[in-house]
């Protein structure tokens, strides 16, 4: 299983700096992204069927086809994939960066549209809360990440466990 982990970063936020989504993340022992508009569930489409049903859904949206690319990279997770939940950061902000915790996924992709939380698109995940806060210059160099605006990065293995050492955390997920 070693070789085939992946690494990533989830924002927990709404758009750039919105609603805070982290304490249904945990809640729910889940990992979820929202885009709670669009009217398919975007593991049975294809990404060009995905890009319309966010025009369709995000009128105003700048760029669907990016938006099509996270969302499937989301669904493509895999059981056993490392997760890193945290603020989305621009490389020159003042504010640190607050890191939630770490995620260890457990389940397969599912549109939850039974579910009272608004973002519906969720991977089951064991998930280890760490809640501190870095200088966003530290979580720059440890993940060699510019920023991480959008919804879904994915990172090197090296860059998370830097990023982990800076934290003083050891993984428990």
């Amino acid at each position: 299983r070693e070789e085939t982990t992946c690494y990533w970063a989830l924002k927990s936020t709404s758009g750039s700096g919105g609603h805070q989504h982290w304490p249904s993340f945990v809640a729910e022992s889940v990992i979820a992204i929202g885009w709670e508009k669009i009217n398919v569930d975007p593991s049975s489409v294809s990404k060009a069927q995905l890009n319309n049903a966010i025009a369709a859904a995000y009128p105003d949206k700048d760029d669907p086809k990016r938006a099509a690319g996270s969302i499937k990279k989301f669904v493509d997770l895999n059981i056993g994939d490392f997760i890193l939940i945290c603020r989305g950061y621009k490389h020159d902000q003042k504010k640190h960066v607050h890191i939630h915790g770490i995620a260890r996924v457990t389940g397969k992709f599912r549109d939850d549209r039974s579910s009272n939380w608004r973002w519906r698109f969720k991977h089951d995940a064991v998930i280890q809360v760490i809640d501190m806060f870095l200088p966003t210059h530290a979580v720059v160099t440890a993940l060699g990440k510019g920023s991480l605006m959008q919804t879904i990065h994915q990172l090197d293995r090296s860059g998370f466990e830097r990023l982990t050492e800076q934290l003083g955390v050891r993984l428990e997920v």
